[in-house]
Parts: structure tokens; C-alpha cells; sequence
């Protein structure tokens, strides 16, 4: 079942493989904003062709030159500002918006006259409030700043902000949310809605003439040269239009307005039930969708009836429903993408075609291109040298490789004969396998003042008749490979593995003399010294000489000990393809072990106990490497053990696996020095006054000796209360075989 399911998902995405490429494409482009751009120019022009006109219901009174001119100065007095929303709010508007910033304070009799005209409207006038970083720079903190107290009291707040994405401002907000949490309805919200919204931002209908908008000038109000009736039961918003006081913004198909202007056609949109809403991603997408479906790229063949004309009304439709749909409804359909879509599958297919028509002249071309090709992949392209010769022995051709090789040029070489460069085909001795068309041989030349190595292989073949009844042709190829490098390679490798072997041999010699030179007098030193220390022959006569022998004899040891472990360390790689794994009986290395430790000079009649355990009796090793493993192991545990001490040797069996380990209850390990015990001459004590002697290679020792049997080490250690050291030697456990008699007294 689920390799049908398979095998069907394949052959789908193989039959719908252009129109998935196609749809992640436009997908990756539209949720990336590379669309924006074109489908705001697309939603301008449709803003050009549908357009209305407005409501009438929104009057624009504008502070302009001429009402700058007629009171000649500005800003304002507050009072005069409270003249003209007495005037209004006496000639019958039903609501005030004032956009002029009135965040800062006046003189408080200015204040108050404001303060007064605004309270007599009852609540029918809106204030702008506007939000902004609270510093300069690359602040991200907003604050909002709000009308002064006394003025807002009896009056509506709206955030009058104009955003302007891409350089031009297009959308429109019923509300937003401050960075405190409080929701603020915007100023053209305010002004222009009548009840509630199912959406918070929109697209403004800039279809909207606002050309049109009714206007009063701020200095006929002021005079009263107006008529009531144009207000009366009107919404009136109060702002600059003067050029010199900057409040313009970039909007689409009108290039720079007025901010009240922009204030009131975002109230018209409003106000109009025209609050434009957008596909958005997800419907751009739907459409690009129904695109491939009706155009079907990866079937599409290049004809007008298979595809062109289906693609000239598909991107038709494109272009006129977006510009149809915002006629009847406010909504914008982003047919952008989808264009897009249209654009790629007609690349797509007309790639195609011309892929399909250039791959036939290709094949076309190769055909009868095929001979040239295929020599002068072979021959003039080869990275050896190739010479061919006919059956009268003249080269007739040969590579740039091959004239390199010997030292001429390929106009020289062509038509001589062969055998003035290389050996001919008939000169060149068989070597068994070789056949009977094939020769093999190697050829010194000089090669510019030194000699070149030059490995020659020759194949005699025989061309097919050119012409009917004809003789065939025969030639010689000559391949030629420069090996100087590798004779040269070859040569220093004989050498340098030459050099290895007296060095190994060296280093053998060194350590077979180390051992007679040095071990031969330390014993004689510690003989002697250990004699005179016991008095062996007689009283030496002063207490202090026995002391000094005794020190002698110590040292004799230390040193001893020393020079063992630099030999084990010289020797142990040597011998690790020497070692001997067999049976070995674990009781006996344990007891010769432990006798060297009690017979030791560190050794403080400290407790030593071996227990092995069931089947632990043989383990498979190399004699030599347990010994010496035990013995350092139990030479650190008499090192750091009291005289009173104990510690255990044990050894079972788990498995195939064979586990022993020495544990003592002495002085422990620091746990910071755990991970560099197996370090070598690492001392578990770093002091230069440190108790016990040793050179720190007992237990790396241990550690290769551990890893020449593909075992594992590990240690438990706590201060004050001793350490465990356990070896795992995986394939070491002997199985124990059962013996007649054993059984026999078993069974008695």
C-alpha cells in the first residue's frame, strides 16, 4: 500500500513538476515583498480608472496663505483658534477635528480661552494626539504626546500619525494599541466612522476625489464670511494647507498633499464604507494557483491555440478583474504575483522549445562531428603523450604531450620515423601477458640536463578498409607517461625505509647496552651497599656510616627503578608486535606481584590481600604485560597506604570479559588530577616537595600495557578514603574445562 502510494506521489510530482517549481518561486518572491512595488503601481492605476466622488459630509476649513497672510503671524494665538470652533460649532457642524499640535503650553490666558471654546461644544471636537520615539537615534521606545490636560477634558483624542511605507502613505487605521497596553482610535477614525469596525487597518480609497472635498479658508470663518449651510450637520477637520508650515505627505496619483487633506480622505474612505481590504498572501497565492491550473505549463506546447491564447486571456483577466472587483466592492485582489506567474510560465515553455529545437541541431551537428571529436579527446586532450605511426614506421600523429615529452614540437615530430625518438614496436622485447599487439617497456631521455624516465606502452592495431577490396591500414599507437616522480618517490621511500631500519636497529642496540651498562653497576651499588648497611662482615665501627650505606642502598633502588621504567618506555613499542598472548595462570603473576611489592622499600607492612574469583583462575594475556601491570599498580598502593593499611587484589569474570583490580584505603586522588593520571610523568602529588619518589610513568605504563591487549582502564578515587584502579580485558576470560577426577571426588 505504501509503495503504491509512493509511486503514485512520484508520478504526480513528475506531471505537475513545473508548476510546483513555478509556485515556490512566486511563493519565496510574494513572501519576500520582491511584488510590492508593481502591485502598488497596479493598485494606483486602478485607482485612476475607478474613481468617485466624496460624500460631502466631510468639510476641510484649511489653515492657507491666505489666512497666514491676513493675521501675519503664526503659530496663532490659542484664542484665535477657539474663535473658529466657536464659529463652527455655532454655524451647526456636527463634529470639530482639529489637526494642530497642541501637546505644549501657551500663555495660560490662551490656554484657558481655548479651553473654554472647546468645553462649549459638549464633547463634538476631536484633538490629535501623535506617537513617537522618545529620543532621537535608534531609539525603540514610543511615548505618546497628548493634547494639554485642560483642553482634552472635553474633547475626543485620535492618533493623527501618518505612515508612509515605500515613500508613499496608503493605509489608514480605525485604532492602535500604545506601548502601555491602551487602545487609541486614530483621528480620521474619529471623524469619519458611525459605528463599529470588524477590521483595524485598511487600505484608503485614494479613488477618492478629494479635490472636491468642500473647503473653507481658517480667515472667513474667523470674519464669518461663510455660509452657515456648508457646515451645518457637517464633520470639519481644521489643519494646515500652507505650504511653509511642512504638514504635506506623498500619497499615490497626487504626489505631495496636505496632512488634513490625507486626514479627511482617510475619513471619507471611512465614512464611505470603502475601507479597502486586501488578499493579502494567502489569496495572492489562490489566485497564482488557479494561474498554473489554466495554463499548465509542464503540458503546454509552444502554439497559440496551446498556449498562447490561453495565457493572453489569463493575463487579461489579471489586469482587468483587480480594476472591475474595486468598482463594486472595496476590496483589492493582488493579481501581481499571478502576472508573475504568467511571466515564468512563458519563460518556462519558450526555454523549453528552444531547448528542444538547440539539442536537435546538436545531435545533428555531433553526428557528423563525431570522428574529429572523439580524436582529439583522445589524443589532443590526453594527459599522457600519444604518437601514432603507420605500418612504414612515419609518425603521423602525435599531442602537445607528447612533443613536450620529447623535447621537440609537433610540426618536427610529424612525418619522421618513429624509431629516431622510441624504440619501434618490433625492437621492444615481449613481456609475458603482453599479447601479441602490445609492448611494454621504459625509456631514459635527457630531459634538459637531467634524465627523464619515460614509461612506453605500444598497441598495434588494425584500421577497417577505407575503400571496398582495399588493404587495411595498420598502425602503432605510442602512449607515453612521464614516472620520473614516481621512480624518484620510489627511490626515497627505499631510502627513508632503509633509514627507519637503522634507527630501529640503532635504538635496539641502545637499549640492549643501556641494560648491561647501567643495571650490571646498580647492582654491584646496591649489593655492596646493602652488605655494608647490614654488617654483614663485621661492625664498621660509627652508626653513621650504616645510616649512609643504608641511604646508598635506597637511592641504589630509586635509580634502578628509574632506569627500568626508561627502558620499558623505550621498548614498549617495539614490542608490541612481539607480544605473546596465551593461557597464563593469573595466582601466579598476582603472588610474584605482590611478593615484589612486599619486598619493596616503600612497602610500610601494609595488609595486602588477593582474592580471585570463580573461573578467574587463567586469563589470556601476555605473562609480562600482567606482571609488570600488577606490579605498578601495587607499587602506587604501598606509595600512598598507611602502615596500617590494607589493599586487595581481586579478580573475576564477567562474560568473556576479564576484570582484576588493585584497591587500597589510602590518601585518595585529587578529582581535578583524575582526568591526567594516565599522563606521562604526571605525579598524583605536584609539589616540589612532594613525599614519594618516581619519575610519573608508572601509570601511563600501565596504560599502554592495558592498551597493547585492547583492554580498558578506570579509577575511582575519593580523599582520605583510597582508590580502585580496574584493568578490563575483553575475549580474557578462560572458560574452566572440568576435570574427570574432580568429578569423580564430586561425585564420591
Amino acid at each position: 500500500m505504501l509503495a503504491g502510494a509512493a509511486s503514485k506521489f512520484r508520478r504526480a510530482v513528475e506531471e505537475w513538476r513545473y508548476e510546483l517549481a513555478i509556485f515556490t518561486l512566486i511563493a519565496v518572491a510574494a513572501a519576500s515583498g520582491a511584488f510590492a512595488s508593481l502591485q502598488y503601481a497596479l493598485n494606483d492605476a486602478a485607482f485612476r480608472i475607478v474613481t468617485r466622488p466624496p460624500s460631502g459630509d466631510i468639510v476641510i476649513v484649511q489653515i492657507d496663505p491666505k489666512s497666514i497672510a491676513a493675521l501675519n503671524t503664526w503659530p496663532w494665538p490659542r484664542s484665535r483658534h477657539g474663535e473658529v470652533v466657536k464659529r463652527l460649532s455655532d454655524a451647526g457642524a456636527e463634529l470639530i477635528g482639529l489637526d494642530i499640535d497642541f501637546s505644549s503650553p501657551s500663555t495660560p490666558r490662551e490656554d484657558a480661552a481655548l479651553a473654554d471654546a472647546i468645553a462649549s461644544t459638549k464633547g463634538r471636537i476631536v484633538l490629535p494626539s501623535f506617537v513617537q520615539h522618545e529620543s532621537r537615534g535608534l531609539s525603540m521606545i514610543l511615548t505618546e504626546t497628548n493634547p494639554l490636560p485642560k483642553l482634552r477634558q472635553h474633547a475626543l483624542v485620535g492618533n493623527a500619525n501618518v505612515f508612509a511605507p515605500m515613500g508613499k502613505a496608503r493605509r489608514g487605521a480605525y485604532g492602535l494599541y500604545l506601548e502601555d497596553g491602551r487602545y487609541r482610535p486614530t483621528f480620521s477614525a474619529l471623524v469619519g466612522q458611525r459605528g463599529h469596525a470588524a477590521i483595524s487597518g485598511f487600505d484608503i480609497d485614494f479613488g477618492i476625489d478629494s479635490s472636491k472635498i468642500p473647503r473653507l479658508s481658517v480667515i472667513d470663518v474667523l470674519n464669518n464670511n461663510f455660509d452657515p449651510k456648508l457646515v451645518r450637520g457637517k464633520r470639519v477637520i481644521i489643519g494646515a494647507t500652507a505650504i511653509e508650515l511642512g504638514d504635506y505627505v506623498p500619497v499615490p496619483n497626487r504626489g505631495v498633499i496636505p496632512g488634513v487633506e490625507l486626514q479627511a480622505l482617510a475619513a471619507e474612505t471611512i465614512l464611505q464604507g470603502r475601507t479597502l481590504t486586501s488578499t493579502g498572501l494567502f489569496g495572492a497565492l489562490l489566485i497564482v494557483f488557479g494561474t498554473l491550473l489554466v495554463l499548465r505549463p509542464t503540458r503546454a506546447n509552444w502554439s497559440f491555440r496551446g498556449f498562447g491564447f490561453p495565457l493572453a486571456c489569463t493575463a487579461s483577466a489579471l489586469a482587468v478583474g483587480p480594476v472591475a472587483l474595486l468598482a463594486v466592492a472595496p476590496f483589492i485582489a493582488e493579481a501581481v504575483p499571478a502576472l508573475g506567474a504568467c511571466l515564468v510560465c512563458f519563460a518556462s515553455v519558450g526555454i523549453r522549445e528552444l531547448s528542444t529545437r538547440a539539442r536537435a541541431v546538436l545531435r545533428e551537428r555531433s553526428t557528423g562531428n563525431q570522428r574529429r571529436v572523439l580524436v582529439d579527446l583522445i589524443v589532443n586532450e590526453s594527459s599522457d603523450g600519444v604518437v601514432v605511426a603507420d605500418q612504414g614506421g612515419r609518425i603521423e600523429l602525435c599531442n602537445e604531450r607528447a612533443a613536450a615529452l620529447l623535447s621537440a614540437t609537433r610540426s618536427t615530430l610529424t612525418s619522421r620515423q618513429v624509431g629516431r625518438h622510441l624504440p619501434r614496436f618490433e625492437d621492444i622485447k615481449a613481456s609475458p601477458g603482453d599479447g601479441e599487439t602490445q609492448r611494454q617497456t621504459e625509456l631514459t631521455i635527457d630531459g634538459g640536463g637531467e634524465p627523464v624516465t619515460l614509461e612506453v606502452s605500444v598497441r598495434r592495431m588494425t584500421l577497417p578498409a577505407i575503400v571496398e577490396n582495399s588493404a587495411h591500414a595498420r598502425v602503432d599507437v605510442y602512449t607515453l607517461r612521464d614516472i620520473t616522480a614516481r621512480r624518484r618517490a620510489a627511490e626515497a621511500e627505499r631510502c627513508a625505509h632503509e633509514n627507519l631500519l637503522m634507527a630501529e636497529r640503532a635504538k635496539a642496540n641502545f637499549i640492549s647496552n643501556m641494560s648491561h651498562e647501567l643495571r650490571t653497576p646498580l647492582n654491584a651499588i646496591i649489593g655492596f651497599s646493602e652488605m655494608i648497611a647490614g654488617q654483614v662482615v663485621g661492625p664498621i665501627g660509627r652508626p653513621q656510616y650504616v645510616e649512609f650505606a643504608a641511604d646508598v642502598a635506597k637511592s641504589g633502588h630509586h635509580l634502578l627503578a628509574l632506569v627500568n621504567n626508561i627502558l620499558e618506555l623505550s621498548r614498549i613499542d617495539n614490542d608490541a608486535s612481539t607480544m605473546c598472548v596465551e593461557e597464563i595462570d593469573f595466582d601466579d603473576c598476582a603472588d610474584a606481584s605482590t611478593a615484589f611489592a612486599r619486598a619493596s622499600r616503600d612497602c610500610k607492612a601494609q595488609t595486602i590481600v588477593v582474592h580471585v574469583g570463580k573461573g578467574a583462575k587463567r586469563v589470556r594475556a601476555d605473562r609480562r604485560v600482567i606482571k609488570h601491570t600488577l606490579a605498578n599498580l601495587l607499587s602506587n598502593a604501598v606509595k600512598f597506604t598507611k602502615p596500617d593499611g590494607r589493599i586487595d587484589v581481586s579478580a573475576w569474570v564477567e562474560g568473556d570479559t576479564f576484570f582484576f583490580e588493585v584497591a587500597d584505603d589510602g590518601t585518595g586522588i585529587d578529582p581535578a588530577l583524575m582526568p591526567h593520571l594516565t599522563e606521562l610523568f604526571r605525579h598524583a602529588d605536584q609539589g616540589f616537595t612532594r613525599k614519594h619518589e618516581g619519575m610519573g610513568a608508572g601509570l601511563y605504563l600501565v596504560k599502554r600495557f592495558v592498551t597493547l591487549l585492547n583492554g580498558s582502564l578506570s579509577f575511582e578515587s575519593e580523599l582520605g578514603k583510597g582508590t580502585r584502579v580496574r584493568v578490563a580485558l575483553p575475549g580474557g576470560a578462560v572458560p574452566e574445562v572440568q576435570r574427570p577426577d574432580a568429578d569423580a571426588s564430586e561425585a564420591a
